[in-house]
């Protein structure tokens, strides 16, 4: 287990140019600490996140990402609704929602992301503000499993996970034990 660091980031890359609006703080930077193909045709990565104000074009998401806020908020506007996420708030956007996203001030976040098929994946964001419900899904590639302080993504071969105590994201990454194949 490892704490994720949220300073000393690595070097600004900029975003998109085609998917921002004109105006805002067009960077990002971040450390992945984990970069991986899970076996199955998808990818999984997380780690720490900072990126400054903006706004997008309406896109569709490519991948499940769970993401606790730190700083800042993350606004969502699709179809099926408005979300947004501030600090010690926590979140899943799912693959393919079609939305729009805006950071009125600079973020800083951790994040589990799986991209990959999910056959029957939700349509709408999950947000550790409805505590009536939490995330999880499961198919063949392996179970995605969010709540309003970790993630998880647990395959055959690999379980990579996200927890946060006291205002620290903490990653374990090893290989899944039997009982959980």
């Amino acid at each position: 287990m490892i704490a994720l660091p949220f300073r000393g980031l690595p070097k600004a890359e900029p975003l998109p140019a085609a998917l921002l609006e004109p105006s805002g703080e067009a960077w990002q930077r971040g450390l992945r600490s984990v970069d991986r193909g899970d076996g199955a045709g998808g990818r999984v990565t997380a780690g720490s996140w900072q990126s400054g104000a903006f706004r997008t074009r309406t896109f569709t998401f490519g991948g499940h990402e769970w993401m606790w806020v730190l700083e800042g908020r993350v606004e969502i506007a699709s179809d099926h609704g408005h979300w947004s996420i501030g600090p010690g708030g926590a979140g899943v956007v799912p693959a393919g929602l079609r939305c729009a996203w805006t950071q009125p001030v600079p973020v800083t976040k951790v994040f589990l992301r799986w991209d990959g098929e999910l056959p029957g994946r939700p349509a709408a964001p999950w947000l550790s503000s409805d505590p009536d419900r939490g995330f999880g899904y499961a198919g063949r590639e392996g179970m995605l499993v969010a709540s309003a302080r970790s993630a998880s993504w647990v395959s055959p071969a690999r379980e990579i996970r996200i927890a946060v105590h006291d205002s620290t994201a903490y990653l374990t990454n090893r290989p899944a034990s039997p009982s959980e194949s």
